[in-house]
Order: C-alpha cells, then structure tokens, then sequence
C-alpha cells in the first residue's frame, strides 16, 4: 500500500493559505511636490497577517499557478535621519510614532517544484512574479491627525519553500515560507511624495485539494 503523497495525481488544484507577515523595515524618503523639503530615513512596521488563494495545474513534479495574495501590517514609527529644506541639509536623528497600516494585493504566476520521495511528505520550492497594488494610508504622526492614503502599482515577484502533507488521496495540509518584494512604490497625493521599499517574510499554512 503506498502512502497518499506518492500518487498525488496530475491535473487541476485549489489551494488557500493564512498567517503571519513580518514586513521589513523600510527606507523611506519624503518630499514635498514643490521640491523645498525633503526628509530621509526609514519606517517600521507591526507583524501583521498574509492570505492567499491559487488554482493551478500539476503536471508530474512541476506545478504552474495563478494566485491572488493580501498582506497587512500596522505602522509602528518613523525615523528621520536627514532633512533638506532650500538645499541646505540637516543630519540628525528623529523618531515618531505612526498610526495606520501598509497592504499589499498581489496577483502573481507562480511555478512550484515537488520533490516526492514515496512518503506523505513532499517539500518544494516557489517562484512567482506578478504585480501588486500597494497601499499606505497614515492616519496620524506623532499623535498628530493626518490625511494620506495612496496606492502604488509596480512589479512583484516572489520565493518561497514548504513542505506538504498528504491527508488523502486529494487533499494536503501545507506548511511554508514565502519572501514577497516589489519595486519601489511611490505614493503621490498632490502634495507630499513618500518614495519606500516593501519586502515582507510570511509564515503560512494551508490547505490544497485536487479536482
């Protein structure tokens, strides 16, 4: 009798996957559309959560996918190290509080290799590109109420390794680890210009079943 995992069958698959996203901390750089003031340095964020679903298509070992993914973390603080006002550069260093959240929506390709081994435990590896819709929205600095929320559009791509494990002939609970990055996102809102990066390291587990 052999276990579930050897005779994972070819064709179509669904899969959906949850948990947690801790997303880098980010250079930043802020300016003011007039160009009269320009502030560097970076913000943190709060670990936050990631979801996803995908349908795709085992062909023996190879698996090809389409996926549509959410991450969401809270802002924590921003740190300034270095302010330009008239041309005329300040260094320094000051930190404050923010309040809002940082979310990214991703559509990716993803293909996925499977190394079976004749047991219900198969790991593999990720590799997906794509474009994702990033959106920061500041609610207050400093404790100070503010008012931006922009997007950003540009394009994504994505690692990752986990392994599966096969709870019918069907179905597999699945464990991993993704890495999602992006270009650059700038977020305009007529006034101030907030020029970042968005790196984020999800932890998730989910579930896949084939149709």
């Amino acid at each position: 009798v052999m276990p579930s995992g050897a005779i994972a069958k070819d064709g179509w698959y669904f899969s959906g996957a949850g948990g947690l996203a801790i997303t880098s901390e980010s250079d930043v750089t802020i300016s003011e559309n007039t160009g009269t003031a320009e502030g560097s340095g970076d913000y943190d964020f709060d670990n936050g959560y990631a979801l996803s679903a995908s349908i795709g298509k085992r062909f023996g070992d190879f698996r090809l996918e389409g996926e549509v993914s959410y991450r969401e973390n809270d802002l924590d603080s921003l740190t300034l190290t270095s302010v330009t006002v008239n041309g005329t550069t300040f260094l320094g260093s000051a930190t404050a509080t923010l309040d809002g959240d940082y979310s990214s929506l991703g559509f990716m390709a993803n293909g996925i290799y499977e190394f079976r081994n004749g047991t219900d435990f198969t790991p593999f590896l990720l590799g997906g590109v794509g474009l994702s819709r990033q959106t920061l929205e500041i609610d207050s600095v400093a404790g100070v109420a503010v008012t931006f929320d922009e997007d950003s559009t540009g394009f994504s791509y994505q690692l990752g390794a986990g392994v599966a494990y096969a709870i019918s002939d069907d179905a597999q609970i699945t464990g991993q680890y993704r890495y999602f990055g992006s270009a650059d996102p700038e977020f305009d809102d007529g006034t101030d210009i907030i020029d970042g990066e968005y790196h984020s390291h999800s932890l998730m587990i989910g579930l896949s079943y084939s149709f």
